[in-house]
């Protein structure tokens, strides 16, 4: 029964179908036995396609063989031989070796021609059963050998078409997974625009898929986000699953910098056409990415997703990029309000909303940054009466902003042409530069649309390398006469270089060369006095080979974008105020032979840039004429040389400013050199370049006349106060002879006073209060100025001739033979007694505890000692002062030593504190330890601020502290479990950073939205703040929202606490305690229906809470002869069931609601009240 059959063209089509689709084995006993036995043979079988290859299967143990061969007229010949007998009569079953099972059923065998020809139903292919009838008669042995046959043939029949659907189904599921697989592979191409080698991730990923730092990672982006990620077809879960599947950057959950890759993942995810203009690329650091832009340490500073159609309300996410200083979002469809996540991105400077669908007010916490000066540009929609945006602080506002071109020629509208010119360049350069007045791309664009008469097409090749020169010529501090090439109207870009001469009348390179297709390929603008920040729109100079920018005013990062001129083979960026890092990306490109010389100001250690792929490394003093040369030499003998070659210090850029940009070209004996220099030295100092304007066209005394003033051209009066200088009193400040002012206060400057001041004769006043300086005042000064006016900050500054400080007269010296007193001096006291409170943390120089310990003895003299029963207490609030400030809260704290209880949101029960309500007042920094010598206080509220930090473990000893609101803030950690013992706290924290057992927000959010229905008239006053945190924390029946016993049990929980329970004497061993149905004075049904409360005579003290009205079976309201207040709650008229309220001897007042009234006037209620305190008709009180 060996048979071998090969059907050609089905084979032909399986070994097609095989190239496309996986193989699939089904590994059985027998087939692998069958395998083995044919790969012995040298013959194979395929399983996907049951095909049989050509060939002889022999039998061990047969004695006849059967052929089977086929003829090229499709018909089958068989060679029969003699039949054996395979019948086993013993055992009843087919005697059959298990090694020669074949996988076709013998009923398919094919039959002799002979029959072929007899059987006219018989198909070529051998396929149907025979037709027997015309065969002789059999004996019984033959019968019963046919019977076994047949059975064992339909035996094998059934084996094979059990196999063959198996392998089917597999077969089927087989191709359904590779479509499936093709179908995800599609799905991720068509997001990640490309192929990409990353893992592919699972259909349906399953634990053990994941590794453990994608477990980590997932644990991380849970920890910004939450379970937001696990939402499927969500941006979050798309973010999270390209950071967890495709990114190939094998960033880990611990990385500074994973936050904010998820971030701009999530970006991209809320873009919809938009994500063919930013693409996440997984190869690569993010800071690599188009629109982005990082400092040199690698974090984003820079967002730019101008019309990128985003979609969706802000990512909150955005609050974790603090290093965020640009950001634009206009142009896009964004929906929902302005989060208030904006407001720890301390660092935001430019922050662009507008041309959206947002609504809401803009949050008060961005207006305080534009206040603070911190915050430059903000825009939104709030351009109209029925504008979605209400903002007072906005500098632009949509549909308002100022005409980005200035009308010509009475025109107020744009010809199509001009509107296509300009949204192509919008294109490159962002709408808030094209609409900044200021900006030179607003200048170049203007230019381009109304001057240039050349009219360039709208899609021509050459339009942006035009439009990019024109702002590069609007970038150049010099006249327009004077500048390095000119803007010529109708005449290509091409051709606008002019001769050039150096001073030493060499010609020079040629500004700008085109190839012979007039594309720019060399550009050399060294020395042309550009200022301001490297364009992006340069990476549109396809061309350029060599970019020349050195000898300038250059100043910010040099920008990633550079990149994209790929064949870019020289890059000059030396002698500016450029500061960073040269980009990983444009090193790239001179690892790849592409960029054959990069130059940059990267000299020393203290270098402007920090670069590790320039070829050259420039010094400050090469290409200086001889003026220059003399002007430098001369700062350097009055700063230093140290100083002057500093490239980041104040001298290294005023020294810069004084040679290469200053118009005025002062001589080295110029006789206001000097002075010039310094007043641009303290210039540069300033975090709030704002206070004053230095002029390169104008003499120094003309810059701000308001704040210098001049005499015969010498400056006599400097008046720099609350200009944020930072650094110390620079000693260069010796020059001004003629100097009788010198206000230098409310600063941030630092270090010790400059003995050169004492050099300063004509100094009359001299006031450097309100800053960080710290030492004496240099000898001389004193005897100088007394009894001028002096002032500095005493408790840091020995000054014993400044008016502000205890003691405005001179010392004097010791007698001859004197010794120092052997008792404690007033100072020795308080420094001891801070010791003892705060720790040796006051040792610290410059901790909050040491500046608060110089304040109490220098500063606050008058006031206190170290023996004062609140001197610990005013230690307190000056150690909140400099851990929280300078907040605007404690400011006249700092001017004057008022009395801490008359600081604003300071609450003292005579001459103690004892709440603290200091919500939204901009606090930051950390909560100190030292709060707890604040140990009456009960309540404190800081909410809505910027405080950080871990909460300090000290808390855990305030045992009066009931209120305690830390939302809305930074801080982090968790509070100590010790706070959440007592019943009668009320403690609220963002429970995302901070953990708390006993903080409502972080538990039972349902419970509490019930809890919040019941008392919907007043959800924060003491008491219902006690019954929720009891019903939350501390109940040991532990109801849920949905339990039907929740609305009474918190009913008479907020009863409890209305009505100072804690007091009651009767009947504290019961309540809150177990079956309120066992409580005192309260009787309930067998269905637990509340009908009864009595509790006359039971020292009740307080209002009578409105939520009784929820109690609807309540028939009986006793609570007289106790010392309840206030008014009759209305809503007691909704017991519909209720049949007598005594309320007598109480020190109630008002009058008894009409709802009660209504009651009683139907003969349901009876009503007792002291008639001479409640007013009360005779128709609804019985008494009266």
């Amino acid at each position: 029964r060996e048979f071998g059959v090969t059907n050609h063209g089905a084979s032909d089509r399986s070994i097609t179908r095989s190239r496309h689709i996986s193989n699939i084995t089904v590994d059985t006993k027998k087939s692998r036995r069958s395998r083995r036995r044919k790969e012995e043979s040298g013959s194979t079988f395929d399983l996907l396609s049951f095909t049989m290859p050509s060939g002889e299967t022999r039998r061990k143990k047969s004695k006849s063989k059967k052929v089977a061969s086929k003829h090229s007229d499709g018909e089958y010949h068989r060679a029969a031989g003699d039949e054996e007998d395979a019948f086993d009569s013993s055992n009843n079953h087919c005697a059959v070796d298990n090694d020669d099972v074949l996988p076709y059923p013998e009923a398919q065998l094919p039959e002799s021609p002979q029959r072929i020809v007899e059987n006219q139903e018989l198909t070529t292919n051998g396929n149907s059963l025979p037709d027997i009838s015309h065969r002789r008669k059999m004996s019984i042995k033959e019968k019963l050998t046919a019977q076994a046959s047949v059975h064992c043939s339909y035996d094998r029949f059934l084996c094979f078409l059990l196999s063959f659907i198996f392998l089917f189904a597999v077969f089927i599921a087989g191709i359904q997974y590779e479509e499936k697989v093709e179908k995800q592979t599609i799905i991720t191409d068509s997001v990640d625009h490309g192929q990409h080698n990353g893992p592919l991730a699972p259909i349906n990923p399953k634990p053990e898929d994941y590794s453990q730092r994608q477990i980590d990672l997932v644990i991380k982006l849970r920890m910004l986000s939450g379970n937001v990620i696990s939402v499927p077809n969500t941006p979050h879960h798309k973010a999270a699953h390209w950071m967890l599947w495709i990114d190939r950057s094998g960033i880990s959950a611990d990385s500074p910098f994973v936050w904010q890759r998820y971030i701009l993942a999530l970006f991209y995810y809320h873009m919809g056409d938009g994500n063919n203009i930013f693409e996440l690329n997984e190869n690569t650091d993010e800071c690599n990415w188009e629109r982005i832009g990082c400092d040199v340490e690698g974090h984003v500073q820079h967002i730019r997703f101008v019309n990128c159609d985003l979609f969706g309300s802000i990512p909150m996410e955005i609050q974790a990029l603090s290093e965020l200083a640009y950001l634009d979002l206009s142009h896009n469809r964004l929906t929902g309000e302005i989060p208030k996540d904006f407001q720890v991105l301390k660092k935001i400077q430019y922050l662009f909303m507008d041309n959206n669908h947002l609504e809401g007010v803009m949050p008060s916490s961005l207006c305080k940054l534009r206040k603070d000066g911190t915050l430059s540009q903000l825009t939104s929609d709030c351009d109209s009466d029925d504008r979605k945006v209400h903002c007072e602080c906005c500098t632009n506002c949509a549909n308002t902003l100022p005409d980005p071109i200035p009308p010509n020629d009475g025109e107020d509208t744009l010809t199509e042409y001009q509107k296509g010119v300009m949204q192509r360049l919008r294109n490159i350069s962002g709408d808030a530069a094209i609409d900044d007045g200021e900006s030179p791309q607003h200048h170049a664009n203007h230019w381009v649309i109304k001057e240039d008469t050349m009219k360039v097409a709208v899609n021509a090749e050459n339009l942006f390398q035009r439009y990019i020169l024109a702002i590069l010529w609007n970038m150049m501090n010099s006249m327009d006469e004077e500048k390095c090439f000119s803007l010529k109207p109708g005449v290509h870009e091409c051709d606008w270089d002019s001769q050039q001469y150096s001073s030493d009348g060499g010609l020079q390179p040629s500004r700008i060369s085109c190839d012979s297709q007039k594309r720019i390929q060399f550009l050399h603008l060294n020395g042309c006095k550009l200022r301001g920040q490297i364009p992006d729109e340069l990476s549109y100079l396809s061309s350029i080979r060599t970019l020349d920018f050195s000898d300038n005013s250059l100043e910010g990062v040099i920008p990633s974008s550079l990149k994209m001129l790929d064949r870019l083979e020289f890059l000059y960026l030396d002698h500016n105020l450029l500061e960073g890092a040269v980009p990983n990306a444009i090193c790239n490109m001179k690892d790849q032979n592409s960029l054959f010389s990069v130059t940059a100001d990267c000299t020393n250690a203290k270098r402007d840039v920090s670069c590790t792929c320039c070829n050259n490394c420039a010094e400050m003093h090469n290409n200086l004429n001889n003026r220059q040369k003399a002007v430098m030499q001369k700062l350097r003998n009055l700063s230093g040389s140290a100083s002057i070659d500093d490239g980041k210090s104040p001298q290294h850029r005023a020294n810069h400013w004084m040679i290469k940009v200053d118009n005025m070209q002062l001589a080295a004996d110029a006789d206001n050199l000097y002075q010039r220099y310094v007043l641009v030295l303290l210039f540069y100092m300033m975090g709030d370049q704002e206070k004053i304007s230095i002029d390169a066209n104008s003499h120094e005394c003309t810059w701000s006349p308001e704040r210098i003033k001049c005499y015969n051209d010498n400056v006599t009066s400097i008046k720099f106060d609350n200009c944020a200088i930072q650094g110390p009193v620079p000693a260069e400040i010796r020059i001004f002879k003629e100097l009788t002012r010198l206000d230098l206060s409310s600063n941030f400057m630092s270090g010790q006073i400059p003995s050169e001041l004492a050099d300063l004769h004509n100094l009359a006043t001299l006031l450097l209060d309100d800053n960080l300086l710290e030492g004496e005042l240099p000898n001389g000064l004193c005897v100088d100025l007394f009894p001028f006016k002096v002032t500095a900050d005493c408790n840091r500054v020995d000054c014993p001739c400044c008016s502000n400080c205890p003691s405005s007269q001179l010392p004097l010296p010791p007698s001859p033979g004197s010794s120092v007193a052997s008792t404690p001096t007033r100072n020795q006291q308080i420094n001891a007694k801070c010791l003892e409170l705060l720790g040796s943390e006051v040792n610290v120089k410059n901790s909050p505890q040491h500046f608060a310990t110089q304040w109490m003895m220098s500063y606050d003299t008058d006031v206190l000692d170290a023996t004062s029963p609140h001197f610990s207490q005013r230690l307190a609030v000056a150690l909140l002062y400099y851990s929280l400030g300078p907040p605007k809260w404690v400011e006249p704290f700092r001017v004057s030593p008022l009395d801490e209880c008359d600081l604003p949101g300071v609450e003292c029960d005579g001459k103690i504190i004892v709440s603290l309500k200091l919500a939204n007042q901009d606090l930051m920094g950390a909560i100190p330890a030292g709060i707890h010598l604040l140990s009456e206080v009960n309540h404190m509220d800081f909410k809505n601020n910027i405080i950080s930090g871990d909460i300090p473990d000290s808390l855990s000893s305030m045992s009066k502290l009931e209120f305690l609101d830390l939302r809305d803030n930074l801080v982090k950690g968790s509070l100590p479990i010790s706070m959440c013992s007592q019943a009668s706290v009320a403690f609220h924290v963002n429970c995302d950073n901070v953990e708390c057992d006993c903080c409502i927000e972080c538990q039972f959010s349902e419970l509490k939205q019930k809890l919040n229905a019941i008392s919907y008239k007043d959800t924060t006053s003491k008491a219902r703040l006690q019954a929720q945190n009891w019903i939350i924390n501390l109940d040991s029946s532990k109801l849920q929202a949905s339990s039907q016993d929740l609305s009474a049990r918190y009913t008479l929980a907020v009863f409890y606490y209305s009505l100072n329970g804690d007091s009651w004497e009767k009947s504290e061993d019961n309540w809150l305690d177990t079956d309120h149905c066992q409580w005192t004075g309260v009787t309930c049904l067998p269905n637990r229906e509340i009908v009864s409360l009595s509790m006359p005579d039971s020292d009740l003290s307080g209002t009578i809470p409105y939520e009784l009205e929820q109690l609807g079976s309540l028939m009986l309201i006793d609570l007289h002869s106790n010392q309840i207040t206030g008014k009759v709650p209305a809503e007691l008229g909704g017991l519909n069931l209720l049949e007598n309220l005594d309320l007598r001897d109480n020190i109630l007042s008002g009058q008894i609601p009409s709802e009660i009234c209504a009651l009683a006037e139907e003969k349901v209620i009876s009503v007792r009240v002291d008639c001479y305190d409640v007013q009360c008709s005779s128709s609804c009180c019985e008494e009266c």
